[in-house]
């Protein structure tokens, strides 16, 4: 019983965090860092949704580094692109 009340809230907080990181790019992201060979190799890996923002090579900010590789970008901070 418990699971079906948690379900609706997990739902929800995975697609408010799904839109929020693509919400946040950056309209002068720069794509030119783009790596497919790591996008493939994060390609088939879960990225958990651990909020530990960090800025990769297109001055993006991703919720976490794996989604930053999942999407074919180097980390460059460890801190949100507009903090550096």
């Amino acid at each position: 019983m418990i699971l079906k009340r948690a379900l609706p809230s997990v739902i929800f907080t995975f697609l408010g965090t799904a839109f929020f990181v693509v919400s946040c790019q950056d309209d002068d992201a720069d794509n030119s860092c783009y790596n497919s060979e790591l996008q493939t190799q994060y390609d088939t890996i879960n990225c958990d949704l651990i909020n530990e923002p960090v800025c990769a090579c297109n001055n993006v900010t991703y919720l976490n580094a794996c989604l930053a590789y999942q999407a074919g970008f180097e980390v460059v901070d460890s801190v949100p692109c507009n903090q550096r």
